[in-house]
């Protein structure tokens, strides 16, 4: 008997792994790292060079948008291949920045290419993919992003401690360009569809010259208009916020627990341990949608997350700290992997890239506005708590627009077809 062959939805998986790994974990999870050696070559604050996040973040949010609909439409290989090229060799190019208003137009070059390689495509890959376990995949592959973040956040610094902030840059670059061209090249496909096969755990036994009409007249869920109109899309968006700002605050995690007496070296460890904590929470909020449903899922996190908030703020030891810091990594989890699956519980399938662009640029816009906003916040009040009780109000908000939203979402009848 021959062996079955593997479902090439598990190569996706792994194309959309090294996406996270490299394409976020370098591009996004690391830029922290730069801020402090910036800073003093340039002799500005962090919260100068920090802007320049805000800057990629807000141009990437537009491009979402274009983003969106281009994917369907276009070559997904070429696509994502143009944009690692961008994204690589803008970051080669800030080791030459002789001046503040460079990193401005490096982030705006970033951010376009960020539109299409950063959180958007990811979660449209695995629900194209994924009939079934797409939350458990999700998890899984989100997870990287932060283990990405584990592993170049301490490589780049070393780097620049070593050969300073210019060598962090090209470095990076070299490896997000030698690891992200080969994977959107050669592995990634758009949909099943593609190369004439049903996504993972799809009813089994159609022919496949049937698969792509299957694909395209019988996909279920709403039009980007009617999603428009619904106010599940704007309660998913405000809990995107929500939660992205609460994640936000890792940027912070190093300063904070200096100003809390604690070493340089801790404070590092501790944002690090968040992302350890993400990695866990990742994996585990995915499975636990596939289990129990997005409601126990998600109440679960933000439980969890504020009692790592609570632990944070409480700062009576040294291992209660670090064990908050872990508890807050779910915040990363519930930034990642929810919003994907609400929206495709909401709204479906249909014109999922479309709707779902709009949901990561309220991702992209909370955090270029929240990292910048806690450096200011610390240097205007000198405490980073008013800071932390701001991200826990917006958590609590967040949480409660999601349940509104599963609610309001009920009365969507799904269509048939384009």
């Amino acid at each position: 008997m021959s062996k079955k062959k593997t479902h090439y939805a598990w190569t996706i998986a792994v194309a959309a792994c090294l996406l996270a790994f490299v394409g976020t974990g370098i591009f996004q999870n690391c830029s922290g790292i730069f801020f402090k050696p910036v800073a003093d070559s340039f002799h500005v604050g962090r919260g100068t060079v920090a802007t320049y996040i805000a800057v990629q973040n807000i141009v990437s949010m537009f491009f979402m948008l274009i983003a969106g609909r281009i994917l369907p439409k276009v070559n997904i290989r070429v696509t994502l291949s143009l944009a690692v090229v961008l994204v690589c060799g803008t970051f080669m190019g800030m080791s030459q920045i002789t001046a503040m208003y460079q990193f401005y137009i490096a982030g705006s070059l970033c951010g376009i290419g960020l539109a299409f390689i950063g959180p958007l495509v990811l979660p449209i890959l695995v629900n194209n993919w994924f009939e079934a376990k797409a939350g458990t995949v999700l998890g899984v592959v989100f997870a990287f992003s932060s283990i990405g973040g584990a592993v170049f956040n301490p490589f780049g610094s070393i780097i620049i401690q070593d050969f300073g902030w210019q060598a962090g840059y090209l470095s990076l670059g070299v490896i997000g360009l030698i690891v992200l061209l080969p994977t959107t090249l050669f592995l990634v496909r758009y949909k099943p569809a593609d190369i004439g096969l049903q996504p993972y755990g799809a009813n089994e036994g159609i022919d496949a010259t049937q698969i792509q009409t299957v694909v395209t007249t019988q996909l279920p869920g709403v039009t980007s208009r009617r999603a428009l109109k619904s106010p599940s899309l704007y309660l998913i968006i405000i809990f995107t916020i929500g939660s992205t700002c609460l994640a936000a605050f890792n940027s912070a995690m190093p300063g904070y627990a200096e100003s809390l007496g604690m070493s340089p070296a801790l404070g590092g460890t501790a944002a690090s341990v968040v992302l350890l904590g993400a990695i866990a929470g990742k994996m585990l909020l995915g499975w636990l949608n596939d289990k129990f449903g997005i409601v126990k899922a998600s109440t679960f996190a933000v439980v969890m997350s504020v009692i790592g908030l609570s632990l944070l703020i409480y700062k009576a030891h040294v291992v209660v700290f670090l064990t908050g810091a872990a508890l807050m990594g779910l915040a990363f989890a519930l930034t990642g992997v929810e919003p994907p699956i609400i929206t495709r519980h909401v709204f479906g399938l249909k014109n999922f890239s479309n709707i779902f662009s709009y949901v990561t640029m309220s991702m992209l816009f909370s955090s270029a506005i929240a990292i910048p906003l806690y450096g200011f916040i610390y240097d205007a009040t000198k405490s980073y708590l008013p800071g932390l009780i701001f991200a826990f109000s917006m958590l609590i908000i967040g949480f409660v627009s999601m349940l509104a939203a599963l609610k309001f979402g009920e009365n969507l009848l799904y269509e048939k077809g384009i």
